[in-house]
């Protein structure tokens, strides 16, 4: 009569208990990462919505009218503005990257529009963009991975010479689709090494949501 297990039997059943953890593990990694692309999409068309009453009321969406159309730039012409913060307070930031991927030839002297005591900031809250939603929305939501300066901790606004108006925001999925993930929006793909998941972003045009 066999007594007990042999040394290599024990070896193939914790092997097989590691194997099957493993595939526990990833599965329920992925399934919170759907999760948290399913608030980001509940949130953001909450967010989208508080712009549309904001439009209904005042006949255009939130610029030079409430005075922002000046100081916060992220692209070579669009102004970009993180959703929930107050002026001076930093968002989407590189964890202290020098320079931004953005602007190579940048340094903290010429970029002070990017640059806090603490990172490099790729953008910053205003408090007259916060007011002027407030009457439409209670609280704007933060990303839900929003815990740490990284690209995506923030929901941000971005806008052109009061003519283009648009939401970006980060994703963790690795196959993002314009329309069930970005609201009929673009979906690029960022270079950079310090974002969500496959580092893929949502921008959506508020004049043309889906």
């Amino acid at each position: 009569m066999k007594k007990g297990f042999t040394l290599i039997e024990l070896l193939v059943v914790v092997s097989i208990v590691s194997m099957l953890s493993s595939i526990v593990l990833a599965g329920t990694a992925l399934a919170r990462t759907k999760s948290r692309d399913t608030v980001r999409a509940e949130q953001i068309r909450q967010i989208i919505n508080a712009f549309q009453q904001y439009r209904i009321a005042n006949n255009t969406f939130p610029g030079s009218n409430i005075g922002i159309s000046s100081g916060n730039v992220y692209g070579a012409t669009m102004n970009t503005y993180c959703l929930g913060l107050n002026d001076g307070k930093a968002c989407w930031e590189h964890g202290g990257v020098m320079p931004d991927p953005h602007y190579p030839s940048d340094t903290v002297a010429t970029a002070p529009n990017h640059v806090d005591a603490s990172a490099y900031a790729a953008a910053y809250g205003n408090t007259a963009l916060a007011n002027a939603l407030a009457p439409y929305i209670s609280t704007i939501p933060k990303d839900p991975l929003g815990n740490q300066p990284t690209h995506g901790d923030y929901y941000m606004y971005r806008y052109q010479s009061d003519t283009q108006h648009s939401l970006e925001w980060a994703v963790e999925t690795c196959t993002p689709d314009s329309v069930k993930t970005c609201f009929g929006g673009t979906v690029s793909k960022d270079a950079l090494t310090y974002g969500y998941g496959c580092q893929y972003e949502c921008t959506v045009d508020l004049e043309n949501v889906n």
